[in-house]
Formats: C-alpha cells, structure tokens, sequence
C-alpha cells in the first residue's frame, strides 16, 4: 500500500512540474519562433512570467526544498530504500539540474540574440494558464506535507539518503553554472562526443530498447487475440449461424403442406426416440449385471 501512495505521489508532482516546464517551453517557442537553444538568451528581463514557470517546474521535478518531488523523495526513502536505488536517485537529480541549469542559461540569461532581442511576453490567455499552474504546483507541498506524510517526517532513517540526493543536485548546479557555455557550434566536431551527446539527448535510447521489447511484445499479442477473435471465435459463431441458416433452407423445401407426411415424420421420429431409449436401457443393464457378476467372482 505505502508503494501505491509513493506512486501516486510522484505521478501528481512530477505531472504538474513537468506540464509547467513544458508550457514555458511553448511560449518560448511561440514569442521566438525558434526552437534551437544556441540561438536564445536574455528572456528573463522580456518574459517574466515564462522564466518564472520554466524555472519553477524545472525546480519541481529535481528534488529541491520544499516543492512536490522533494517530499516525493523524501517518502520512498524512507522505507527504507536500498543504496543502490539511493545512488540512482542522486545520480539523476545531479543530472536533471545539471541539464537545466545548462538550458537556463542559454534561454534567458545572458544577451538577448537575434531570435530574442524583440521577444515579447505571451499574452494572457497562455499567461494566466501558468501562473494558476504555478501557484498549484507551489502549494503543492502544503497540502501533501501535513496529511498522511506528516507522519513520516520523522523517519531517521530519510535524512542521510536526502542529503545525499539534495547534495548531488547542488553539485549539478554548480557544474552547470560553471563548464563554459557555447553558442557557436551545437554538434561536436569529434565522433566519440557527438555518441556521447546522442546518448544522452536520446535518454540512453530507451525509447527505442521500450519500442522493440515491450510495445512489440504487447502489439504481438493483441495481433495474436485479434486473430483468434476473427477466425476462431467470430469463425465458430459464424458457423453454427451458416449452418442454421442452410439446415432451415434445406428443411423448407421437404414440407409440402400435407398432414400426412407430417404425421409419418411425427411418428418415425417418436419412433426412433422409442428404440434409442429402449436400446439404451438395455445396454445400462446389461451393462450393471455384467459388473455384478464380476462383483460376485471377485468375492468367491
């Protein structure tokens, strides 16, 4: 049950930050009509509210104090979780944080570019979606902290793993806003780093690695039960109906209407009903006299 509630609790903050991320990287895209971040800088003095919500939902989904993932954490940690899973988790806040930090730099701080210098803020009907989305998002932690997580704020053994999470993303921020930013080239000139930035900008491919194991796995089967409900299932109805259909067309050309050929029908019929039954019987008896006679040599 504690693992439903720990799912259920990153599905609802991890949705809101990353649906605000998502909006402010529209309206980017919209004032700017460009979507290659080499290009971009200086929007934090011309799109507040764009910068304020890229920067909030970016915060939301690394594990920073107080918002939603942070308290997200924090429960599945204290289970208590495996050091391994530990490492992972510190491992990918570093990297998130470390990638926004990065991306935020490039898109709205330093000098306005070309793609940038007469970028206006978006108007209000893409604003006010934002910001109620912003607000939800920062009270987000008060509505989940002193309900049924409250209780777990006391679990000791959450405070080294959160620390250790938390100090890995303060480390990606400092990477991120100190490894020299370039706005000249956006592809390495050297193979082995333009792999590395493949691997990296393509999720290590797991995409692709998901498409060909699970989603073909799932798609086999339901070819393979589509199948079976149109040749064997639909096949089988259709049959008994066919075959239906053919033995009325068939029985309605012998009725010629006279009560004669009826009362014969009628009579063979009962007939053999008679001679089934009787023959029937005859075989259960002498069917359970031959087994009490062997009853009998058994006994003697």
């Amino acid at each position: 049950m504690q693992r439903i509630d720990i799912a259920l609790l990153l599905l609802l903050s991890h949705g809101l930050g990353k649906a605000l991320m998502f909006m402010g990287a529209g309206s980017v895209i919209m004032t700017t009509s460009c979507q290659d971040i080499t290009e971009m800088g200086g929007l934090w003095s011309r799109m507040p509210i764009t910068t304020l919500s890229f920067l909030i939902g970016g915060l939301s989904l690394s594990g920073v104090f107080p918002l939603g993932i942070f308290w997200t954490l924090h429960r599945w940690v204290a289970v208590p979780a495996p050091l391994g899973l530990v490492g992972i988790l510190a491992f990918v806040n570093g990297l998130s944080l470390l990638n926004m930090t990065r991306v935020f730099r490039l898109v709205f701080l330093g000098q306005p570019q070309a793609k940038t210098r007469r970028s206006p803020e978006v108007p209000w009907p893409m604003a006010l979606p934002m910001g109620v989305l912003m607000g939800v998002t920062l009270i987000l932690p008060g509505i989940i902290v002193p309900g049924w997580l409250l209780s777990n704020l006391e679990a000791a053994s959450a405070i080294l793993p959160m620390a250790l999470i938390f100090g890995a993303g303060l480390l990606g921020v400092a990477i991120g806003l100190a490894m020299p930013l370039s706005r000249r080239t956006s592809r390495p000139l050297s193979r082995s780093y333009r792999m590395a930035q493949d691997l990296l900008a393509y999720d290590f491919y797991l995409e692709r690695v998901y498409g060909v194991t699970v989603v073909a796995f799932v798609a086999l089967c339901s070819r393979l039960a589509a199948w079976c409900d149109r040749y064997i299932i639909d096949g089988l109805v259709n049959f008994v109906g066919l075959a239906t259909l053919f033995g009325g067309q068939g029985l309605r050309y012998s009725a010629p209407g006279q009560s004669q050929i009826y009362l014969v029908t009628m009579l063979l019929g009962l007939g053999l009903l008679l001679l089934l039954t009787t023959t029937w019987t005859d075989l259960t008896g002498e069917l359970a006299h031959a087994i009490e006679i062997l009853r009998m040599d058994r006994l003697i």
